[in-house]
């Protein structure tokens, strides 16, 4: 009964698809902590260009807070070398509830300072997932724990952009905040009933310097490969994400409209189970090559087809169900090369993708926005994309 405190006497949908216990679990985690996101998803952006005026100040700052999430991911394994992981667990989480109300604040300073706690404690989080991950499932079962895993954040990204911004108008503003803060509260009792059935982590020891860290990481060209391909997929949605309400809103739609269009693509991401399937099948290669490539010639035609509203949102959402099929293999390059005595410190640089991922495109973003129009935005992302579609011909045939 100490091991599994939260078992159910019926076997569940995961259970039956083969995916173990603490998978499931984790799977939970990762549901609760992107629904804690995605509530506030769509209304951080609308509400960052009523605060800062413009979108290159949109993106200005995005790239900021980018820069705070690569340093605390580089710097988690250390702390939880240092202290107990169900610890860091907790500031994580700690960190998602004090964001709140720096982020329901109305003056830019407070707002920025809760993108930032936001940031790091959704990377905290992750990477203590990803320990997790490592340290209790087979090389073998990663091909079944991230279509599922990315299923269910896809189910909180579905719900979670509409509902926050219904939340915020047709009540106030400080509900879409008070949801967030629930499920946040939510999430850390969870996490408190499950006690210690994780498993114990794997050879513990000092790490050493992250800039060691990033040393060893570049030095291995198969997670440098899977670093691009997943720091790609995480700046082209961190991309939707901002600009889609943005570009929606310049076309003349309402926030709740933006929002709705936003959660619509989102049923996308429930696919991903399938792609994962597919990918175990016929190899990710192809399937993630061609994603990158529609997904880039979608983008680019977004662009193209500004004068034309419901074209330019076709196209986006076409696009956003292109990446969807990469969801479906995740992270399962990084995973199935990591060493297992590199854990720790491969996973702290691998976990930067996402703010990588997510701060450098801002950065090019802003400048462009200082010449060009939106469309420049759109423009830019499909050719990157059509890039990393090029770079996946480098994947191995089956992997």
């Amino acid at each position: 009964m100490g091991t599994e405190p939260i078992a159910s006497a019926r076997p569940s949908v995961i259970s039956r698809l083969g995916v173990p216990a603490p998978a499931r679990r984790l799977v939970s985690i990762y549901g609760l902590v992107m629904l804690a996101r995605m509530l506030l998803m769509t209304v951080l952006p609308l509400k960052a260009l009523d605060v800062f005026g413009a979108p290159q100040y949109v993106s200005g700052a995005y790239f900021l807070i980018g820069c705070v999430a690569i340093a605390t991911s580089l710097y988690v394994p250390a702390l939880a070398w240092r202290v107990n992981r169900r610890i860091v667990f907790m500031l994580g989480a700690g960190l998602l509830g004090l964001c709140l109300p720096f982020l329901a604040a109305g003056n830019g300073p407070a707002f920025i300072a809760g993108l930032a706690f936001q940031a790091m404690g959704v990377v905290i989080l992750e990477v203590v997932m990803a320990l997790y991950a490592l340290d209790c499932l087979k090389r073998t079962e990663f091909l079944s724990y991230e279509p599922i895993r990315l299923f269910v954040g896809g189910c909180a990204a579905v719900v979670g952009p509409w509902l926050g911004v219904y939340l915020a108008t047709a009540f106030q503003p400080a509900f879409a905040y008070l949801a967030s803060g629930a499920v946040v509260l939510a999430l850390t009792a969870y996490y408190f009933a499950l006690r210690d059935t994780f498993g114990r982590p794997a050879a513990p020891r000092e790490p050493a310097h992250p800039l060691a860290h990033v040393r060893q990481f570049a030095a291995q060209p198969r997670m440098v490969l899977a670093y691009l391909l997943a720091m790609g997929r995480s700046g082209w949605w961190m991309t939707f994400y901002v600009y889609l309400p943005i570009v929606a809103r310049s076309l003349g739609f309402s926030a709740l409209q933006a929002a709705g269009l936003v959660s619509l693509t989102m049923i996308f991401m429930l696919t991903t189970p399938f792609w994962g399937w597919l990918a175990g099948r016929i190899g990710t290669r192809q399937i993630v090559r061609w994603g990158y490539v529609v997904t880039g010639l979608a983008t680019f035609g977004a662009g193209l087809a500004q004068a034309y509203p419901m074209i330019c949102v076709g196209l986006f959402l076409f696009a956003s169900f292109a990446m969807a099929t990469l969801d479906g293999p995740g992270n399962t390059f990084f995973l199935r090369a990591v060493r297992p005595l590199q854990r720790a410190e491969m996973t702290s640089v691998f976990a930067t993708y996402r703010d990588v991922g997510q701060t450098l495109p801002q950065l090019v973003f802003a400048v462009l926005l200082l010449f060009f129009d939106l469309s420049a935005v759109l423009y830019a992302a499909g050719a990157g994309a059509v890039l990393l579609g090029w770079l996946a011909g480098k994947l191995p045939k089956r992997i």
